[in-house]
This record gives C-alpha cells, sequence and structure tokens, in this order.
C-alpha cells in the first residue's frame, strides 16, 4: 500500500481490489468503534457498485463482523435507483444480500428510502425528512459517507451537468438521469460535504482516466461531480488499486 497527502485529501493505492476492500473493512471497522465512544453511534451512508459489494461482503466476514457495532450502526443509502427494493438494479437489494441481511444489525438501525419506483419526487423528500428527524433537524453530519466514482465523474447518482450537481439547498433529490440510467435518488453534497469522513472507493482501469482528471487543476466541478466532495470540517479518503490510479502521478506530478 502506498499512502499520498494532497491537501485535505489521503491517498492510499493498494495492489488490486481485494487488498483495497480489506483496508476499506479495517478503517470502517475502526471508525465505527471510535464513533460510538464518542457519541453512542455510528451514522454510515453507503454507496451502490461493484466495488462497495466485494466490501459489504467482508464486513459480513470474520474478522469484521465481530468488530462492528451493530447495535449501534444506523445505515442510510446515499442514493437509489428509482426501483422497488427487490429488483435487480436496486441498491438496496444489494446492500441486503451482501450485508445487512448476514449482520446482527436491528431492522429499526435501517434508513431505507421507500416509495421511489412509483412516486420518486415524493420518496426524495420523504428520504430528506427521515434524514432530518434522526439527526434532529439539522444538516445531517454522518460519521462515514462512503461514494463510487463512475467513469465520466459521477458519485452517488449526481452525474455532470445535472440538477444534482448544483443543488445547494435540498439534502435529497430525485431526477431522471438519461435513458440509460433512468430515474435516482440522491443525497446532495449540503449532505456529503457535512460528514465527519468520506471515504472514495476506486477500482479497474476503466477509471484511470476520470482519476487523472479530478486531480488535475483544469477540471471542472459541474462537468465532474467528483471533483466537488469537499468535507467542511471532515476527513476525505481516497482507496484506489493500483489500476485505477495509474495516470494519478502524471496528474498531481
Amino acid at each position: 500500500m502506498k499512502e499520498i497527502t494532497i491537501s485535505n485529501n489521503d491517498l492510499f493505492i493498494f495492489e488490486d481490489r481485494d487488498d483495497l476492500s480489506i483496508g476499506a473493512a479495517d478503517e470502517i471497522a475502526t471508525l465505527a468503534q471510535e464513533a460510538v465512544k464518542k457519541t453512542g453511534r455510528f451514522a454510515l451512508s453507503l454507496a451502490g457498485g461493484s466495488t462497495p459489494r466485494q466490501l459489504y461482503t467482508l464486513l459480513a466476514s470474520e474478522p469484521w463482523v465481530k468488530q462492528m457495532p451493530w447495535g449501534k450502526t444506523h445505515i442510510f443509502f446515499g442514493d437509489e435507483r428509482c426501483v422497488s427494493h427487490s429488483a435487480a438494479e436496486s441498491n438496496f437489494k444489494m446492500i441486503n444480500e451482501a450485508l445487512l441481511s448476514k449482520v446482527p444489525i436491528p431492522k429499526g438501525n435501517i434508513h431505507a428510502p421507500v416509495g421511489q419506483e412509483s412516486n420518486p419526487e415524493q420518496a426524495a423528500w420523504n428520504y430528506q425528512q427521515q434524514l432530518i428527524d434522526f439527526f434532529g433537524g439539522q444538516v445531517p453530519v454522518f460519521d462515514l459517507v462512503l461514494l463510487g466514482l463512475g467513469p465520466e465523474g459521477h458519485t452517488a447518482s449526481i452525474f455532470p451537468n445535472s440538477p444534482a450537481a448544483s443543488e445547494r439547498q435540498r439534502l435529497v433529490v430525485s431526477y431522471r438521469v438519461d435513458d440509460e440510467h433512468g430515474w435516482r435518488m440522491t443525497m446532495t453534497f449540503p449532505v456529503i460535504n457535512a460528514a465527519r469522513h468520506v471515504m472514495f472507493l476506486v477500482a479497474g482501469s476503466e477509471k484511470q482516466e476520470i482519476v487523472g482528471q479530478i486531480f488535475s487543476e483544469a477540471a471542472n466541478g459541474h462537468q465532474i461531480p467528483a471533483k466537488l466532495v469537499a468535507p467542511q470540517s471532515g476527513m476525505l479518503t481516497w482507496y484506489f488499486d493500483e489500476a485505477a490510479a495509474e495516470k494519478l502521478a502524471q496528474s498531481i506530478g
């Protein structure tokens, strides 16, 4: 593993996706234990995608399943496709199968959006209210927000030049991305950037071009939403495998 620090970004480069997932699982278990000691709970926003799925499978296995304080962990969903929870493309379905159904977390600690398949806009308002209720009427401050990265620079379901990329008032929005991606619901930057810790998980050679652009001074945030992730007072950590980080040295060198 290699570690690089750029401004407020801590970058960790692992040999492959397996090592990346192990490193992330270790860090999450540590952050969870620290949060419970300080505040009595661990508020975690999860991401969809293939790289997080491997991480979730690890968290549900030894030794991490016993290290996590599941009874005091509260799970939220950073974004969701506007389909039912049983649909193959649902983030909830993936996360439930890989993690939630396999760990001793109380059902009341799982805070999932509902109704997005029939009324995406109302479901977004309802999920925003869930956040407000849980965090006491304030801007949510998650202990950890997990994020992935799309090859065109989207993160959560904030796509380039979308209404979500410029939203600064609402906590959750839903909108139609395009015919390929359909309707999405996503937490917005006011939530992401209020977190105590934000962790990107980025793996695969198909990500190397966008990674290089993100760390280029010339990159535009509305065209590359992931570049707009900048926690106000929290930590920002990037976990890469070597394939995704191949052009990173060129960008920062």
